[in-house]
């Protein structure tokens, strides 16, 4: 999905820990996005 608005690098910090179901790392990875 975010492909196309962020590089590779960027989309993993992401899904990585969406992926491990850790909604706060996820928060944090975004706003460093």
């Amino acid at each position: 999905m975010l492909s196309g608005m962020h590089t590779e690098k960027e989309v993993l910090c992401v899904q990585e820990p969406v992926q491990r179901g850790n909604v706060q790392a996820d928060k944090s990875a975004v706003l460093h996005v």
